[in-house]
């Protein structure tokens, strides 16, 4: 919402899914058939962006945010020069979350 033309806020809720399955693509000797879970996020954030000074686009946006994911799925470089060969995992954290807030630190936004 623009309560001005130097300053708005926002809001943001979004979803993501992570399908779950078994390791296809090349990996590990014995890792082919390997399972893992399918992964979901849930994201809020609110914040405000405000211009200071527009002829240099120098202000600020400050934002908060929270987000809560299950079943979160990692893959790792099994051969570090091989990009193409990777291992997937579950976390193993069942559930978590993560909270902050942001504030850049630079002029151009």
């Amino acid at each position: 919402m623009a309560w001005t033309p130097d300053i708005n806020t926002y809001f943001r809720v979004a979803t993501g899914y992570k399908a779950g399955g078994s390791e296809l693509r090349a990996g590990p000797i014995g890792a082919f058939g390997q399972t893992f879970l399918s992964g979901e996020c849930h994201h809020l954030r609110a914040g405000t962006q405000v211009v200071l000074v527009r002829a240099q686009a120098a202000g600020t946006n400050v934002a908060v945010f929270h987000s809560e994911f299950s079943d979160m799925q990692l893959q790792f470089d099994v051969v570090p020069r091989i990009l193409a060969i990777v291992q997937s995992y579950n976390a193993g954290l069942g559930h978590g979350q993560w909270r902050g807030v942001r504030i850049p630190l630079c002029a151009d936004q």
